[in-house]
Formats: C-alpha cells, sequence, structure tokens
C-alpha cells in the first residue's frame, strides 16, 4: 500500500513539472518568436512558422553564404555579432509612428532579436566581431 501511494505521488510530482516546463517554453515562444534573416525574394513559406522575417541585403546573405549559412538564417545561429541595420525610427522616438521613417544604426544580434524585431528592419552590413568594426564600417558608407 505504502509503495502505492508513492508510485501515486511520484506521478503527480512528475505531471506538475512538466506542466511547469511546457508552460514556460509556451511562454518563451510567445515572449520570444524566432527572428530570421531573409534576402528580399525568400518565399514566406521558406521560413519557419511564426517566425518573424527581417530582410538582410545581398553582401550581408553573401558575407553569411561564407559561414555556410543561408537565407532565412535564425539569429539564434549568429549570436554575438554587430550588424549595421535600417531600423524603424519609432523604435528609437516615442513620438513617431511605425512606418514614417528609419534610422540606420549599429545593433547587436540580441537587439535584432528583441527590441527591433517589430518594425520594419532592414540589416544592411555585417555580421561583425566587435562593434567598433560595425562602427567602422557604417562611417564608411
Amino acid at each position: 500500500m505504502h509503495e502505492q501511494l508513492l508510485r501515486q505521488e511520484a506521478a503527480r510530482e512528475t505531471r506538475a513539472l512538466i506542466e511547469r516546463l511546457t508552460a514556460a517554453t509556451a511562454q518563451q515562444r510567445v515572449s520570444r518568436p524566432l527572428v530570421c534573416l531573409v534576402r528580399p525574394n525568400t518565399p514566406p513559406d521558406g521560413a519557419p512558422e511564426h517566425a518573424r522575417l527581417t530582410r538582410m541585403n545581398a553582401r550581408v546573405a553573401d558575407a553569411l553564404a561564407g559561414f555556410g549559412l543561408h537565407a532565412p538564417v535564425s539569429l539564434t545561429h549568429v549570436g554575438g555579432f554587430w550588424w549595421v541595420a535600417h531600423v524603424d525610427a519609432a523604435h528609437l522616438h516615442c513620438d513617431l509612428e511605425f512606418g514614417g521613417a528609419y534610422c540606420t544604426r549599429v545593433v547587436c544580434t540580441l537587439e535584432l532579436s528583441s527590441r527591433f524585431r517589430d518594425g520594419y528592419t532592414e540589416v544592411i552590413d555585417g555580421p561583425f566581431a566587435s562593434e567598433a568594426e560595425a562602427r567602422a564600417a557604417l562611417s564608411a558608407q
């Protein structure tokens, strides 16, 4: 009898743990959708379902191809890099509406996948190993 009670308690604990883990994973998917870099001619069905698509120009696509990465490229595969990107100015100025203007910024991969994932974003140069390299590329443009 004692063994059966232990098994039931273990089964309850296991179900509770699975529910907590599943809820956390589902919440993470909702709060942080996958962001993929795509070329302008990438078909929409070429990216994972529910992914946010961020455009990249040919220079960035060629640089990523040198690493063996071809569009769509998930930002999870290029963490820690720096980029030069056009981002919607509404991300930076609270008085602006989305779609009204854009700014050219040096951003890290984390910012691309979180802060600048909504609205207009296009990666125009990169990836760079450091912020200083990205800033030098921006000033050379």
